[in-house]
């Protein structure tokens, strides 16, 4: 019998795909890095980032390789992450297989929960940048952060109905782009400080002093681009959040259109796939606009289904799909995963504890002074 598998005809392209991942991969917390080596110091945040990185690196391919050997099983073309987790229970150990529909179920719906609460963050982090710009360039206009997510929910909503990912690759691109544009201002912000040396290599160093000499010909230059390029660099981030917002979108209509097929008739598809999408956005800026400091609640929800998601849910079902077949020599993917599974259960707690602290600071205590502007602030 023939178990292998014709790739499926999916509409998005490699270059397509990469861009994909890259676009989610690289957000706004690209930003936030110098604030997390600040935290964790040179040495130990790069030793942490590296780790970081080869573990979701690794968790990655262990899902993917146990969702092309479950699709041959199941002889299907392809699976979504919660059918792959479901079916490695399937086909699992006899014990673990009652529980595939609940493994499918409780991926789905955590996935759904995380993204929708990343919407609520990009909203609140597209207002707060305009908010911060306008302030700047007009200080008479004055309009709260809450005023500013609200006039996002149309543009949001024109986005969201983009349904095949082939049609977000542009969209994927620029993002991109934006990214590296933004990178590269706060490099050179960050290295904008350098002592003034030059004066000792000139060649006539009388007039580095003079009335328009070269000290103050350069600080009018820094001081205009201080005041120009911040707030371009704010703006430019806050775009490529907008764009972000679509591709975060896919996930959990791609849970809710798996539920809208189990409906016996295709009628009124584009009605429902038009309002879910829109009624999507309005949840998530109505949520945004009547809290908008979204970061402790956000971190909360983050340090429990990312850790749990990104780290626990692959080595799980990895270790539950081969148990039968071939945990390698010495058994050494049954201690791999468990490794795994400790680092996301220490990350899971240690990162609630803070963030239940922080809330309870936040909202109990009386400490409301927390800037939305953290993960963009070159000024």
């Amino acid at each position: 019998m023939d178990t292998k598998q014709e790739p499926p005809n999916f509409n998005s392209t490699t270059i397509g795909s990469i861009l994909h991942l890259l676009k989610a991969c690289l957000g706004s917390g690209i930003l936030a890095m110098p604030a997390a080596f600040k935290n964790a110091g040179i040495i130990p945040g790069s030793i942490g980032t590296i780790l970081a990185g080869f573990i979701c690196t690794h968790t990655v391919h262990m899902l993917v390789k146990t969702s092309q050997e479950v699709c041959v099983d199941a002889k299907v073309p392809s699976m979504s992450f919660a059918e792959t987790c479901g079916a490695a229970f399937t086909h699992g150990p006899k014990r673990l297989r009652p529980w595939g529909n609940f493994m499918k179920q409780l991926v789905d719906y955590s996935v759904s929960l995380t993204y929708i609460s990343v919407l609520c963050v990009y909203v609140v982090f597209i207002g707060s940048s305009f908010k911060e710009v306008f302030d700047v360039i007009l200080p008479d206009l004055n309009l709260s952060i809450q005023t500013y997510c609200v006039l996002t929910l149309v543009p949001l909503v024109l986005l969201v109905q983009i349904r095949n990912l082939k049609y977000l690759v542009p969209f994927s691109a620029f993002a991109n782009a934006l990214i590296v544009v933004v990178f590269g201002i706060t490099m050179y912000y960050m290295f904008s400080d350098l002592p003034p040396l030059i004066e000792n290599e000139m060649a006539k160093p009388q007039k580095f002093l003079s009335c328009i000499g070269v000290l103050n010909t350069a600080m009018f230059i820094v001081i205009s681009l201080y005041a120009v390029i911040a707030q371009i660099a704010k703006l430019v981030m806050a775009v490529v959040i907008y764009f972000s917002y679509a591709l975060q979108c896919y996930v959990p209509m791609e849970v809710i259109t798996r539920l809208l097929k189990k409906r016996q008739s295709d009628k009124f598809e584009n009605i429902i796939q038009v309002s879910i999408r829109t009624l999507l956005v309005i949840v998530s800026v109505g949520i945004a606009t009547a809290f908008p400091n979204l970061e402790l609640v956000i971190g909360f929800v983050g340090a429990i289904f990312f850790s749990t998601l990104g780290l626990l849910i692959p080595a799980i079902v990895e270790t539950a799909y081969r148990w039968d077949r071939d945990t390698g020599k010495f058994n050494y993917i049954i201690y791999k995963n468990i490794f795994i599974a400790l680092i996301s259960l220490f990350a899971m707690f240690s990162g609630a504890y803070v963030s239940v602290v922080g809330i309870i600071d936040e909202f109990f205590v009386g400490n409301h002074n927390v800037d939305n502007s953290t993960l963009l602030d070159v000024e």
